[in-house]
């Protein structure tokens, strides 16, 4: 319950931060949002350690409230195997906007496609964002898994009609052009755009609560092996789909991005219940 007010004071911080920058023009925008990331996330750090500290005495204590969850005795071996794939996930995750924009950045009408691809994602992105933290809540219940990932489902399902009615009714073109600001034409494929992306936040949904499952059971190597399929099958469509389909770049890229998102899940769903299965074997 801690982390939002944490987050919270960061924002207002930057915001004021940015705002006397803008103000006073001391320093250059670039190094102002520099400054601004680095120090936001430092202020964030230290008020939750500030706020552990207070609520339960001294770190010590913490450490002696977790509960233990490793049979085995821990070496950095372990913690390496099961660190590495996670990490992987997260370099391919922030490496696959740029190859989308990358194919996008071939077709015939770039610098349109790129922009309404651009807004049409930070859009998406803002409304999904929540579903990142999902698996988390897989970690912490899975005694419960099947109630879990009713909800993660719910959730998904919820943040993918909230698209589908931004992709569909004037409500999503007026946040385009009147909030963000893009001109009436790149709103109207940006619109389309955000369409596109409207099964994202279901298969996300459903993948972020069997991650939950195989971080509980340390079995991390599939999911970066499964987001590297992802990110190879983005590059074969989308390369693939501006030879041979006529749709707008930016609609094919944000297809492309569902498809390897789609296939990625469909990979951690068989990898699970075939480990299930082999798990229940052996017992048996």
């Amino acid at each position: 319950g801690f982390i939002l007010p944490g987050v919270i004071i960061r924002l207002v911080i930057i915001f004021l931060f940015l705002w006397w920058v803008v103000q006073s023009r001391i320093i250059s925008g670039v190094t102002a949002g520099t400054l601004a990331w680095t120090v936001g996330i430092g202020i964030e750090g230290v008020f939750i350690l500030g706020f552990l500290k207070f609520k339960y005495g001294g770190y010590d204590k913490i450490m002696k409230e977790i509960p233990g969850n490793n049979e085995k005795q821990l070496s950095l071996s372990r913690i390496l195997r099961f660190y590495l794939p996670l990490a992987l996930t997260m370099v391919l995750t922030m490496f696959l906007q740029p190859v989308i924009q990358g194919g996008i950045a071939r077709s015939q009408l770039p610098v349109r496609s790129l922009a309404a691809y651009g807004v049409a994602w930070s859009l998406v992105l803002i409304i999904a964002g929540a579903l990142m933290m999902l698996n988390q809540v897989a970690v912490v219940y899975i005694e419960n898994w099947k109630k879990v990932r009713k909800f993660s489902l719910f959730v998904g399902a919820i943040i993918s009609v909230t698209i589908i009615i931004l992709g569909l009714t004037p409500l999503g073109f007026w946040i385009l052009n009147s909030i963000i600001g893009v001109s009436p034409d790149i709103a109207q494929l940006a619109q389309k755009t955000v369409l596109a992306f409207c099964v994202y936040p279901v298969i996300q949904s459903f993948r972020e609560s069997y991650w939950g499952v195989m971080m509980q059971r340390q079995t991390t190597n599939i999911i970066g092996l499964a987001k590297l399929i992802n990110m190879l099958s983005v590059v074969v469509f989308l390369f693939s789909g501006l030879q041979f389909f006529s749709l707008e770049p930016a609609v094919l890229g944000a297809i492309g991005f569902t498809i390897g998102e789609g296939i990625e899940t469909l990979l951690i769903w068989y990898y699970s219940h075939a480990s299930r299965r082999r798990q229940q074997l052996l017992e048996g």
